[in-house]
């Protein structure tokens, strides 16, 4: 029986009047489309460059209704959820008067769609941003936020494809997906990308002892970089750079053009102390962390990175 696991090349064929209004069907050892039972999933997909911008995304979304739409093959992933891996089957044209098999019994005179798998020579415009360390997202669907994935590895297999995993930019409803370009810094910004998607894997996988620390380096790094935009003598030590933000608000002088709020020092504050009892000095201590405890900084987080403008 024909798979898709092993697949460079399949098609697709729309039947109807049927149960099943699509057939998927990959060749076989001669090169005649074998229909595929029970029926793979395949997801629709399209691009978007690393710095799209929302007509982009909007775009996107178009894209997902074209029949000519690439597909998204997913495989099975050793890293488990919330991570996807999988292959990225092109479309290349329509076919006409294709003879097919139907288990045993050829069909004759079908029109397909036939795509193949990106391999690693393909022009493709994401395999191209891919070699070039700038590759964006995928779409899969219309929400903005659950269906939108970004590559996390790329690897290839043993037939040339190219197989992605890929992460979705948001993994939980209360993660939003968190866009750093307010940092001038381009190379910070990619560095708290990678530590909130570092915060996002640990509450997914329930390593909650873990969350306080990424969520307090996630602030301690945009406390510093928003003092030194003002301007101010950041240590990019958030004790010591949030007594600076505390000096600064209790400063009748100062208080209303410092730039900073009161809500801003008392979650930061908040995030730096639970992160305090995650120290091993403190594993002893008479009340252990809760995970309940230890996960309320997500939502302190959030509110900040939306007080900062770091949320869409």
């Amino acid at each position: 029986m024909s798979s898709l696991s092993g697949a460079r090349e399949l098609y697709m064929l729309d039947r109807a009047p049927s149960t099943f209004p699509v057939a998927i069907l990959v060749p076989d050892s001669t090169g005649v489309p074998t229909l595929v039972e029970p029926g793979p999933i395949l997801l629709r997909t399209a691009y978007l460059p690393l710095d799209f911008v929302p007509g982009q995304l909007d775009v996107g979304r178009n894209r997902l209704l074209s029949s000519e739409c690439d597909l998204f093959a997913p495989l099975e992933s050793s890293d488990g959820p919330p991570y996807r891996t999988g292959v990225i089957f092109e479309f290349v044209t329509t076919r006409t008067g294709i003879t097919w098999l139907d288990g045993n019994s050829p069909r004759h005179g079908a029109m397909m769609r036939y795509y193949r798998a990106t391999i690693t020579v393909s022009p493709a415009v994401w395999n191209n941003d891919q070699r070039l360390a700038r590759i964006g997202y995928f779409l899969t669907g219309h929400s903005a936020e659950s269906t939108l994935w970004h590559v996390f590895r790329v690897e290839v297999d043993a037939l040339e494809r190219v197989v992605m995993t890929m992460l979705p930019i948001q993994v939980a409803p209360n993660l939003p997906r968190a866009d750093f370009s307010v940092v001038a810094d381009k190379s910070l910004q990619l560095e708290l990308s990678a530590l909130c998607d570092d915060l996002c894997q640990r509450v997914v996988t329930h390593a909650y002892r873990d969350v306080p620390t990424k969520a307090r380096n996630i602030v301690e790094a945009i406390v510093a970089d928003k003092l030194r935009s003002q301007r101010n003598l950041a240590t990019s030590r958030l004790g010591d750079d949030l007594n600076l933000v505390k000096g600064m608000l209790d400063d009748p002088k100062r208080r209303a053009a410092c730039g900073w709020q009161d809500l801003e020092y008392t979650l930061a504050n908040k995030i730096r102390l639970v992160h305090g009892r995650t120290h091993p000095e403190n594993a002893a201590s008479p009340l252990p962390m809760r995970p309940e405890f230890a996960l309320s900084v997500v939502p302190d987080l959030n509110e900040l990175l939306r007080i900062w403008g770091c949320v869409p």
